[in-house]
């Protein structure tokens, strides 16, 4: 799509042509730049640290935890951040997914019930 653009602006202009591609003119030019928006990077950096937080815990924590553990460790994260970084499918916000499960711990044992 970019090279398309840069092959016609001279003749069309670079907003006409992303309008009629549907594309907005703005992305064309951080496409362009290859610079990456502030938002991306806090979130990959934010990604990172609610992994390192999981693993740190022996994978035993689900989001509510990790969430907690996090906000101990001074990071100003929301909970919908964390809980959404378990959920599937990716979204373009969060390309990539953590699989936040806690391990549950089997019981062992010979199943008591009560008698009334």
């Amino acid at each position: 799509m970019s090279a398309y653009v840069d092959q016609h602006r001279d003749r069309f202009g670079v907003e006409p042509i992303c309008e009629t591609l549907d594309v907005s003119a703005s992305a064309y030019y951080q496409r362009k730049t290859g610079e990456r928006s502030a938002r991306l990077v806090e979130d990959e950096r934010l990604l990172a640290v609610i992994c390192q937080t999981h693993q740190d815990n022996y994978e035993a924590y689900g989001y509510r935890r990790c969430w907690k553990a996090l906000l101990r460790a001074g990071e100003d994260v929301a909970r919908c951040q964390v809980q959404r970084s378990e959920q599937a499918p990716p979204t373009p916000r969060w390309p990539l997914v953590l699989r936040l499960s806690e391990r549950h711990r089997r019981r062992r044992g010979v199943r008591v019930e009560a008698t009334h």
